[in-house]
């Protein structure tokens, strides 16, 4: 937190950097995995596997992240949702994820063009830099980071079942619309 007060950038190219890695890295591990993947997602299968790898490890970061930001502002809707200047846990909360979504949003228009998530990448970067660049509303982001990551795990699970051919798992059916549900409520609260 004390680094990301004095050198924001340094932590975003940091985790830039650590993210970008972890898709090289999770693409070789996942490059065993393309045999099981189905037709439409085979080719592409480790880029997209590894992809999916990172954006868990960043949700399960920043969901934790954010959890240590509201507990330290003390309880109440009005901490959540305090507009002032950043302190040092929501500027550390911001500059990583703006290293991971630029990272992601590069990936994405390079490997893996989603329109829905190319849109939901330049709404979220957009409200970074708008933040950071007004020095307010960081805890509403790390709010929105965090309610918007949280399911996140449990989306990308959903896809690895499907991308491996394991539809058979008729749960899955119902709690990816259980899933999608949750992303419509983070979408209109980010």
């Amino acid at each position: 937190a004390v680094l990301a007060r004095r050198r924001p950038e340094l932590v975003a190219a940091v985790s830039f950097a650590v993210f970008g890695s972890i898709n090289v890295v999770a693409a070789r591990l996942c490059r065993p995995l393309q045999a099981y993947a189905r037709p439409k997602e085979r080719e592409n299968f480790p880029w997209l596997c590894a992809s999916r790898i990172a954006a868990v490890l960043h949700a399960v970061a920043i969901t934790a992240m954010g959890v240590s930001v509201y507990r330290g502002a003390g309880a109440g809707l009005g901490n959540l949702l305090w507009t002032g200047s950043h302190g040092p846990s929501e500027l550390a909360c911001m500059a990583f994820s703006f290293g991971y979504f630029i990272q992601d949003f590069i990936y994405m228009l390079l490997k893996e063009w989603d329109t829905p998530f190319v849109m939901h990448h330049m709404l979220v970067l957009s409200f970074l830099i708008s933040s950071r660049l007004s020095g307010r509303a960081g805890r509403v982001c790390v709010a929105g980071l965090a309610m918007g990551e949280m399911t996140n795990p449990l989306q990308n699970g959903f896809w690895a079942v499907r991308a491996l051919g394991m539809e058979r798992a008729q749960v899955t059916d119902k709690h990816f619309g259980l899933s999608q549900s949750f992303s419509s409520c983070e979408l209109m609260i980010s």
